[in-house]
C-alpha cells in the first residue's frame, strides 16, 4: 500500500480526525476547566484566510506599526505546518507568537482559555469565558455569490467587520447572523490602498515594461479538498473560464504582446491548481496560491499597480472600486453557474464590461489600451453604496471601537 492510498484509507481519516479536532477539544475543555478561575490576559489571538494575509494579515501588521505588542502578546493561529515551521525559525516580532491552528496543541488550547480578544478570517475557535471579545473580519466584503449555508459565523461570535449599512442586510442573511452583531468600520486589507505604493513589493519585476497591467481574478470553480466542491459546468482545454482552448490562449497572448500589456491571472486560493492547462508566457502570468505564499506577494499590493480588473463572481470587484478603475466582468456561465446568487439581479451590482466570449474580453482589452472608460459613473455610485469609508483607516476604527 503506497502513501497515497493510506491517507485515502478510513482508519487514517478517523486518526486524521481525532487528532485534528477531538483530541484538541477535549485538550481545551480539560484546560478549561484548569483556569476556571484565571483571569483574562492580554492576548489577541488572529487566525487569516490564508496565514498571515487577508483581513487578520493587515490588521495584525496595524498592531504591529502602532506598537500594541508592548500591551498584549499577539499569537497567531496557523492552518499550514509549513508556514508554522518556516515562521518558526524566523525571528519574530516582541511578544509575537505561533500556534498551530489545528491539530493538538497544549499552547494553543491554554491562549484560547485566557486571551481577551480573538479575531477571525474564516476557521473559529470556540469561546471559552465571559468577557473575552471574539471578532469577525471575514474575507468578503459583499456576497455575489449564494454562499448561504457555506459560511458558519458561531453564535458566540461578539461582532463582525462591515464596510457600510447597506451591506450588513445581504450579509447577516449570508451568515446567519444577528445585523446587530455589525460593525461598520471598513475592511483592514484594504488600507493598503491608501498607504505610500512607492515601496518595492515582490511583484514589481514582473510588471516593469509593460504598457498597462490588468490582472483576473476569477474565482474559483473547482476546488482541491476533499469535498470535491465544483461551482462550474464547463471543462474547457485550458481549464480556465471562458478561454476554451490553448490556441485561444495563444492568440490572446499575442494580441497583449502587440499591445504591451500584461496579464496577470491571479488564482483563488481555493482554486484545484491540477485542472489547470496552461501555463505563464510572455504577456500572460499565471500566480497559483502556492506562487503567491512562495514569493510572498501581497493580492492587495498587486492590484493596486494594476489598470483594470478582470473579474466575475468574486467579491473582489467590491473592493477594487475603492480603486476607481475600470472593472470586467467574465459571464460565460452566467446562466449556468451552479452555486447560484446572492441577489436577484447580479449585473445591478457589476458596473463595467460583460465578457461573455474571447472576442469580448479583447474588446476591454483594446479598451484599455486606448485608455478609455466604460460605466464610471455607475462604478462610482456603487463604491459609495458598498464602502463608507473610503480613508485607509479601518484598522485604526476596530481598535478604537474595541479599545484596544
Amino acid at each position: 500500500m503506497n502513501l497515497k492510498d493510506i491517507k485515502q484509507s478510513q482508519i487514517y481519516q478517523m486518526v486524521r480526525i481525532i487528532w485534528t479536532y477531538r483530541l484538541p477539544d477535549k485538550v481545551t475543555k480539560i484546560l478549561a476547566w484548569i483556569t476556571r478561575n484565571k483571569e483574562l490576559k492580554n492576548i489577541i489571538l488572529i487566525e487569516s484566510h490564508n496565514d498571515f494575509d487577508m483581513n487578520g494579515g493587515a490588521f495584525y501588521h496595524h498592531l504591529i506599526n502602532n506598537g500594541y505588542n508592548k500591551k498584549y502578546k499577539i499569537v497567531w493561529l496557523i492552518k499550514n505546518k509549513n508556514i508554522l515551521k518556516r515562521v518558526r525559525s524566523k525571528k519574530l516580532p516582541f511578544n509575537v507568537e505561533v500556534v498551530p491552528m489545528f491539530y493538538l496543541s497544549v499552547k494553543r488550547s491554554y491562549f484560547n482559555c485566557i486571551a481577551r480578544y480573538a479575531f477571525f478570517d474564516c476557521c473559529f475557535l470556540k469561546k471559552i469565558k465571559d468577557g473575552q471579545v471574539f471578532v469577525y473580519l471575514g474575507h468578503a466584503t459583499r456576497a455575489m455569490k449564494n454562499c448561504r449555508g457555506l459560511v458558519d459565523v458561531p453564535k458566540d461570535i461578539d461582532y463582525i467587520i462591515s464596510a457600510s449599512e447597506f451591506n450588513n442586510i445581504l450579509m447577516s442573511d449570508i451568515y446567519k447572523a444577528d445585523i446587530s452583531k455589525f460593525v461598520v468600520t471598513g475592511f483592514p486589507v484594504t488600507d493598503v490602498f491608501y498607504a505610500d505604493n512607492k515601496k518595492r513589493t515582490n511583484i514589481d519585476k514582473e510588471l516593469k515594461n509593460y504598457r498597462k497591467i490588468i490582472v483576473w481574478m476569477p474565482t474559483f470553480r473547482k476546488t482541491p479538498f476533499a469535498d470535491g466542491r465544483c461551482d462550474g459546468k464547463a471543462n474547457y482545454e485550458t481549464g480556465l473560464p471562458l478561454i476554451k482552448s490553448k490556441a485561444e490562449f495563444e492568440r490572446l497572448n499575442d494580441k497583449l504582446q502587440k499591445l504591451g500589456i500584461r496579464l496577470v491571472i491571479k488564482f483563488h486560493p481555493g482554486q484545484d491548481m491540477d485542472v489547470i492547462r496552461v501555463s505563464t508566457v510572455s504577456n500572460i502570468l499565471l500566480l497559483s496560491p502556492n506562487d503567491i505564499k512562495r514569493q510572498k506577494i501581497n493580492p492587495y499590493e498587486l492590484i493596486i499597480k494594476t489598470d483594470a480588473l478582470i473579474s466575475d463572481y468574486s467579491s473582489i470587484s467590491f473592493d477594487y472600486l475603492l480603486l476607481n478603475k475600470p472593472i470586467a466582468y467574465v459571464l460565460d456561465d452566467y446562466n449556468d453557474y451552479k452555486l447560484g446568487f446572492a441577489v436577484d439581479d447580479p449585473l445591478k451590482y457589476m458596473p463595467g464590461s460583460y465578457i461573455y466570449t474571447i472576442k469580448d474580453m479583447e474588446t476591454f482589452i483594446d479598451m484599455i489600451s486606448d485608455g478609455r472608460e466604460d460605466k464610471g459613473h455607475e462604478r462610482i455610485k456603487l463604491r459609495d453604496m458598498i464602502h463608507k469609508y473610503q480613508d485607509g483607516k479601518s484598522c485604526e476604527r476596530i481598535a478604537e471601537f474595541l479599545r484596544l
